[in-house]
C-alpha cells in the first residue's frame, strides 16, 4: 500500500509541476511542496535533475544538495544512478531508518518527453527523478498492534479450548472413572447396593453398564445364598426337634424295658419258688 501510495504521489507531483515550470514559475512549485509537507508531515518528496542535484523538495534544508546525501541506503544510491542512465523504474522500494524511524523510499524517473523539448532539448532521455520517502512507523505500529491482538486472541482461544477439553474430559472420562472407583471400593467392602449412572454410548458407558450387571448378579447370588441359608436353618431346627422327640421316645422305651426286666425277674423268682415247693 505504501509503495502504491508513493507511486501515485510521485505522478501527482510530476504532473503538478508541469504548468508552473513551463512558464518558469519555480516559486509556485516550491510553495506546492511546502503545502504538501503541511498536509503530509510523515512524507518527504525530492525532485532531482540528471546531475543528482535536488531542485524541489519538502525539506528545504537539502535543496541544491546531491540526492546521494538524502538517503542512507546504498542500494537506493545505486538504483538512482542506474535509473538516470536507463530511465527504468526500480522494481521494489527501499527500506531505511532515519533517526530510528523506519521509511520506505520509492524512485521514479522523470523522462524527457515532447512537452519538455522547448526547455531541455531532445538529446537527453532522462531529465532527473523523483524520490518519495514515506514513514512506515504508523504502519509498523498497526502491524504490531494487529500481531499483539492476534496473540491475545490466540492465547484466549487456546485457554478456552483447554478449558473445554478439560471440562469434556472431566465430564466424559474422569467422572465415570471416579464412579467406577467408588463402586469397586464399595464392592471390596462388601456393599453391593451401589450402581453407576450410565450416560452416553462410549466405551466407558459400556464398562459402567457391565459393572452394574456384575453388581446386580452379585446381589442376586447373595440373596439366593441368604434365602438358602434361611431354609437350611429352618430345616436344621426341624431336624433338631425331631431328634429331641426321638431321644424322649428312646428314654421312655428304655424305662419300659427296665420295668419289663424287673417283672421278669420277679416272675423268675416266683417260678423258682413254685418249683421248690
Amino acid at each position: 500500500q505504501v509503495k502504491d501510495q508513493s507511486t501515485m504521489l510521485a505522478e501527482a507531483v510530476e504532473g503538478g509541476m508541469d504548468d508552473a515550470l513551463a512558464i518558469g514559475d519555480n516559486e509556485t512549485v516550491q510553495m506546492q511542496f511546502v503545502r504538501l509537507k503541511e498536509k503530509m508531515p510523515d512524507t518527504d518528496v525530492f525532485v532531482f535533475d540528471f546531475k543528482k542535484a535536488v531542485s524541489f523538495t519538502t525539506d528545504a534544508t537539502v535543496t541544491g544538495k546531491a540526492i546521494d546525501t538524502v538517503t542512507q541506503n546504498g542500494n537506493a544510491i545505486k538504483a538512482v544512478a542506474k535509473m538516470l542512465q536507463d530511465g527504468e523504474i526500480p522494481p521494489e522500494p527501499f527500506e531505511e531508518h532515519i533517526n530510528g524511524t523506519p521509511y520506505l523510499t520509492t524512485l521514479r524517473p522523470i523522462l524527457n518527453e515532447t512537452r519538455c523539448f522547448h526547455c531541455h532539448g531532445s538529446s537527453r532521455h532522462v531529465l532527473g527523478g523523483t524520490m518519495v520517502r514515506i514513514s512506515t512507523e504508523k504502519a509498523h505500529g498497526l502491524v504490531n498492534a494487529a500481531r499483539n491482538r492476534n496473540i491475545l486472541v490466540g492465547v484466549a482461544g487456546f485457554g478456552l479450548i483447554t478449558f473445554l477439553v478439560y471440562f469434556l474430559f472431566n465430564r466424559l472420562v474422569n467422572r465415570p472413572v471416579q464412579a467406577l472407583r467408588d463402586m469397586t471400593s464399595s464392592l471390596r467392602e462388601g456393599d453391593f447396593t451401589h450402581s453407576v449412572e450410565v450416560k452416553g454410548h462410549n466405551e466407558l458407558s459400556h464398562i459402567c453398564t457391565r459393572m452394574n450387571l456384575v453388581a446386580e448378579d452379585l446381589r442376586k447370588m447373595i440373596k439366593d445364598i441368604v434365602t438358602n441359608g434361611e431354609t437350611l436353618a429352618t430345616s436344621a431346627a426341624e431336624l433338631s426337634a425331631i431328634s429331641e422327640q426321638m431321644s424322649t421316645g428312646a428314654d421312655q422305651t428304655s424305662g419300659k424295658s427296665n420295668t419289663v426286666a424287673t417283672a421278669a425277674e420277679e416272675m423268675s423268682s416266683n417260678m423258682n419258688a413254685v418249683a421248690a415247693a
